[in-house]
Formats: C-alpha cells, structure tokens, sequence
C-alpha cells in the first residue's frame, strides 16, 4: 500500500475534525469525536493515507484514535489479502482426498 497524505483536506469529515481538533491539544475528552477520529483513521487506511499533519497539534486522545482506527484498518486489510491469497492458492493447488479408511482393511 503506498504512503499518501490525506486527500487534501477536500473530504467533509477530515475537515471538521481538523477544523475542531487541530492546535486544541487541551481539549477535554469528547466520546463522539473520539469515534469520529477512530472511523477517521480506518478512512485513512483505506485509502492508503498516511496520518495527517494537523494530527500532531490535536489532542492526546484525539491522536491516539486515529493512529488506533488506522492501525486497526490496516491490519484488517492485511489479514483480508493474506486470506484471500491463501485461498487462491488453496482454491488453485487442492489438497488430494485422504485415503478412505476401508482401504486400510482391503487388500
């Protein structure tokens, strides 16, 4: 996955809680933006984002979803293409049939 900042500020969400977040490293613990930073960083994740700029001058907790959300994301997207290739391989290369346990007994 190729390292890429954010898109430049141009998404709604990334927006607000810039505009919230950024130079506010007092800010009390909000639960609701904490979940907008965590869903953030999966966004981030998926678009192969790295963290952005802004994120450095929020707060503790606020830094620290988004870092979670993406680090979460991005293991999940690893263990979905290491499953995918795997069953690729699996789906390519079968396993042979083990033989019938009659036969042990025939012959």
């Amino acid at each position: 996955m190729a390292n890429r900042t954010s898109n430049d500020g141009n998404d709604v969400a990334e927006v607000t809680l810039r505009l919230t977040l950024s130079g506010r490293r007092v800010l009390p613990y909000d639960e609701r933006l904490t979940v907008a930073c965590f869903d953030h960083g999966i966004r981030l994740a998926q678009a192969g984002a790295d963290l952005p700029d802004w994120l450095v001058t929020a707060p503790p907790w606020a830094r620290a979803a988004v870092a979670i959300g993406r680090s979460s994301a991005l293991r999940m997207i690893q263990e979905d293409r290491l499953l995918s290739a795997r069953g690729a391989v699996e789906a390519t290369n079968p396993m042979l049939e083990p033989e019938p346990f009659w036969r042990r007994w025939m012959g």
